[in-house]
């Protein structure tokens, strides 16, 4: 098993010697956070993966090895995802199948502790998607006879009614009442598309944070998001097809080592 002894076998906070909070104030390695011979690695999601592949199967390494390989697969497939958004055609299907079998990503598959990086980039790919659907919501044409319908009746129905429910209440309590930019669409279909706009907003940040808690680095996904915006999303952009390349290289460069 070709795993840090330190990191896993001799982890407290893996082997459950310690209790379940204390992942949440120790370092990567089990170390309390704020101790001068603290690594300074505050990874608790990857730290609580191993905890569970520990209760589950104890230091077989076959239970982690697994758990890594699951994750590669994930993260191929939000490769995919991500390339789907930005190209067309057949090239996101040939760009995840060279990211699933690269030889340069072997270490942060094979090795256990490179679980981090999977995790770090399985919701950094996961917080772009959200980010990339925010945006389709958000700006998609004010004229309601050629708006894309972004879910069926049903979901429209139930979401105008759970929205005048709300309307309702704040007219009650003298609150006034709350607009939409999204006013003219026909019935639930303005709260809806509001509704799913701002959802996917607060995902993006909550997968960033998941990021974030595996990797450090998992942060960065909130710049990246910020250059989509400008370089290729904004409607005002004259030059979307020569942005491409540089949104695809930059949300490609942490898949290149996971991180």
């Amino acid at each position: 098993m070709c795993v840090s002894s330190r990191a896993i076998v001799n982890n407290p906070d893996v082997t459950r010697a310690a209790p379940l909070t204390d992942i949440w104030t120790n370092d990567f390695w089990g170390t309390p956070i704020g101790s001068s011979s603290s690594h300074g690695s505050y990874r608790p999601l990857c730290v609580a993966s191993f905890r569970l592949n520990h209760w589950t199967g104890g230091l077989d390494p076959k239970g982690y090895h697994a758990a890594n390989v699951l994750l590669h697969c994930a993260v191929t497939y939000l490769v995919y995802a991500v390339y789907r958004t930005l190209m067309p055609g057949r090239r996101p299907a040939a760009a995840a199948a060279v990211f699933a079998v690269h030889p340069v990503h072997a270490e942060a598959v094979a090795g256990v502790v490179g679980r981090a990086d999977l995790l770090a980039c399985l919701f950094y790919l996961a917080a772009f998607l959200c980010y990339a659907a925010h945006v389709r919501h958000r700006d998609r044409t004010p004229d309601p006879r050629r708006r894309v319908v972004c879910c069926d009746a049903g979901c429209h129905r139930r979401t105008y009614r759970l929205g005048s429910a709300v309307r309702t209440v704040f007219a009650a309590l003298g609150l006034g009442t709350c607009s939409s930019d999204l006013d003219g669409l026909p019935g639930g279909v303005t709260e809806c598309c509001a509704v799913r706009e701002w959802a996917c907003l607060a995902a993006t940040l909550l997968m960033a944070a998941a990021s974030m808690l595996a990797k450090e680095t998992g942060l960065t996904v909130l710049a990246v998001c910020a250059v989509y915006d400008v370089l290729f999303a904004s409607k005002q952009s004259p030059n979307k097809v020569r942005h491409l390349s540089v949104i695809i290289t930059i949300v490609d460069n942490p898949n290149n080592c996971y991180c």
